[in-house]
C-alpha cells in the first residue's frame, strides 16, 4: 500500500499540535502545518510565547520578555496587566504593609467611609479600597467598581484623609500651603471645588491652614486654624443645615460656619455634623431622631441648620458627675457620642439620638434619646477610642486589646456571628494588639492597632464590596478584625 504523500506533513503537524496542544489559536498554513510567524506560535491571550511554547502569565514569565519578577521587602511579586492590557511584573506588600513612594510602608491613619475606606501610609501616600460606584477610590481605579486590594491615590504628603458617602478627601501640606483634595461624587458639590460637575480627576483648592477633616453622604467640614482661632469651615449640600452656616443655602467650596473659634475635634455622618469647641459638643444637621441634641420635643424634628450646644451631662448616682470639657465626638448616621472628663480623671462616654437597637451603650433600646445619656456599658468610664456608624457603638480606652460594641449586628459590625437581632449586651471585639484609634463605616470599622511597635490596620464588619480589604471570605461579613491584604 502508497502511502499518502502528504502523510509526513500530517504527522508534523499532529506532532506540533500536540506539543502546543495548550496554545488554542494557533496558526497554520495551507498544510496544516503550524506557522510561525515572528519565531513563534500566536497564542491565545493571556497566554503568550516563551522558548517557542504557549505559557501563562506568571511571575516565572511575565510580559513579552517572559521577565522572571520580583519583589522588595514586604512584597510580594506579581504579574498583572498594565494599559493597554500588557503585562509586567510587579509587586503586591504583604498584609499588614501598604505601597507607598518607597516601596512597602505601615499605616499611619486610616479613615472609613459609606462602603470604602483608606490609610495614610508612614512617608504620607495614600490607599483605598472597597466600594467605588462614584470613584471614591481615585484615578488610580478607574473603571473598577470595587477593589478588595488597596489602590494607590496619584497624592504625597498627605496629612489628614476622611471618607464619606460616595467621595473621599485629603489634606495635603500644611499652614497657609494646605491644600484640600477630594475625588468621588460631586453632585451636591461635596469635592469642594466650587462645582457641581461629575469627574474621575482629584480636585484641588487651596484650604490655608487645614488641620482635620470630617466628611458626611454628601457634604464636608474642616477645622481651619489652630488655638483660639481654630474654625470650621464646611462645603457641599445643605438641605438639612449640614453646613452649620444657620441657613439652608448649598455651598460648592468651603464657606465659614457658626463655629467660628477654638474648635479642637470634628465629626461628620449621613447629614449630620459635631463639633468640640471651647471644651463644649454641638451638633448640627437633620434631627429626626434628636441626633443634633437639641432635645426638640415637638415632631417631626425640623432640621437645626445652626450649632446646637449639646447639654452638660449629667451621670446618675453613682457614677460621679461630669466636671469638665468635651474632649472629642463622633457621629453615626442618626445618633451620635463625645466623651468628657470627670470629676476622678474619668473620661465617660455619652450617646444620644436614635437608641431603638442599642446603640446608646447602656443595654436599652429607647428611641429617641433627647438628652445624652452615659453609654457605660461600652466604656467603663474610660473611653479613649470611640465610633459610632449606622446604629452601632464602640469603645476602648488607651491600652485596651479590644473594643466593645453594642447595636445594629447584621453584618457582625458588633464582633460576633452576624444577627437579625441587635447586640443589645455589649459584645467585644478582640485586636490582638492596643487599639490605638478606628473609623467607622456604613456596617463596617478599620482600627490602627499597634502590634509589636508596628501599627497595622484590622477590618471588619460588613464585606459586600470589599471594604474589609480582603479576599477571604469573598463578599461576607467578617466579626473577627483582620489585616487589609490577607
Amino acid at each position: 500500500m502508497r502511502l499518502p504523500a502528504s502523510l509526513p506533513r500530517l504527522l508534523a503537524a499532529a506532532l506540533v499540535t500536540l506539543l502546543l496542544g495548550a496554545c488554542d489559536g494557533t496558526l497554520h498554513d495551507a498544510a496544516g502545518v503550524p506557522a510561525l510567524p515572528g519565531g513563534g506560535p500566536a497564542c491565545e491571550a493571556p497566554q503568550h510565547v516563551c522558548a517557542d511554547a504557549c505559557v501563562a502569565q506568571s511571575i516565572t514569565a511575565c510580559g513579552d520578555g517572559c521577565a522572571t519578577c520580583s519583589a522588595g521587602a514586604n512584597a510580594t511579586a506579581t504579574c498583572e496587566p498594565g494599559a493597554g492590557g500588557a503585562y509586567a511584573c510587579g509587586q503586591a506588600c504583604q498584609a499588614g504593609w501598604f505601597a507607598c513612594s518607597t516601596g512597602c510602608c505601615r499605616a499611619t491613619a486610616v479613615a472609613a467611609g459609606d462602603e470604602h475606606a483608606c490609610a495614610v501610609t508612614s512617608d504620607r501616600a495614600l490607599v483605598c479600597w472597597g466600594k467605588n460606584d462614584a470613584g471614591q477610590l481615585g484615578p488610580g481605579a478607574a473603571g473598577l467598581l470595587r477593589s478588595i486590594r488597596p489602590v494607590t491615590v496619584p497624592l504625597s504628603g498627605v496629612t489628614a484623609v476622611a471618607a464619606g458617602g460616595q467621595q473621599t478627601c485629603a489634606l495635603v501640606g500644611t499652614g497657609v500651603g494646605a491644600t484640600l483634595n477630594c475625588w468621588g461624587a460631586n453632585a451636591a458639590g461635596q469635592l469642594g471645588g466650587g462645582d457641581t460637575s461629575a469627574t474621575s480627576a482629584i480636585v484641588s483648592s487651596p484650604l490655608a491652614g487645614a488641620t482635620a477633616l470630617a466628611l458626611g453622604a454628601r457634604h464636608g467640614c474642616a477645622i481651619v486654624g489652630s488655638g483660639p482661632t481654630a474654625a470650621v469651615r464646611c462645603w457641599g449640600a445643605n438641605d438639612n443645615g449640614q453646613l452649620g452656616t444657620g441657613d439652608f443655602t448649598p455651598h460648592a467650596a468651603p464657606v465659614a460656619t457658626l463655629v467660628v473659634a477654638g474648635a479642637t475635634a470634628l465629626s461628620a455622618a449621613g447629614d449630620d455634623t459635631c463639633a468640640v469647641a471651647a471644651g463644649a459638643a454641638s451638633c448640627w444637621g437633620a434631627d429626626t431622631e434628636g441626633q443634633t441634641g437639641s432635645q426638640d420635643t415637638v415632631t417631626p424634628r425640623a432640621p437645626k441648620p445652626a450649632p446646637v450646644s449639646v447639654p452638660l451631662p449629667i451621670a446618675p448616682n453613682p457614677l460621679p458627675v461630669v466636671t469638665g470639657p468635651a474632649l472629642s465626638v463622633a457621629v453615626g448616621r442618626k445618633h451620635a457620642c463625645a466623651s468628657y472628663t470627670d470629676a476622678i480623671g474619668g473620661t465617660p462616654l455619652f450617646c444620644w439620638g436614635s437608641g431603638g437597637e442599642g446603640q446608646m451603650g447602656n443595654r436599652t433600646t429607647t428611641t429617641p434619646v433627647l438628652a445624652p445619656v452615659q453609654a457605660d456599658r461600652i466604656n467603663n468610664g474610660a473611653a479613649s477610642v470611640f465610633i459610632t456608624g449606622e446604629a452601632f457603638s464602640c469603645s476602648a480606652k488607651a491600652g485596651d486589646l479590644t473594643m466593645k460594641c453594642a447595636g445594629r449586628n447584621d453584618q457582625a459590625q458588633c464582633g460576633g456571628a452576624p444577627s437579625a437581632s441587635p447586640a443589645v449586651a455589649e459584645l467585644e471585639v478582640a485586636f490582638g494588639g492596643p487599639v490605638v484609634a478606628a473609623s467607622a463605616g456604613r456596617a463596617f470599622t478599620c482600627a490602627l492597632v499597634d502590634e509589636g511597635g508596628a501599627r497595622v490596620v484590622k477590618c471588619w464588619g460588613s464585606n459586600a464590596d470589599g471594604q474589609l480589604g480582603r479576599a477571604t471570605p469573598a463578599s461576607a461579613p467578617s466579626p473577627t478584625p483582620d489585616l487589609v491584604g490577607r
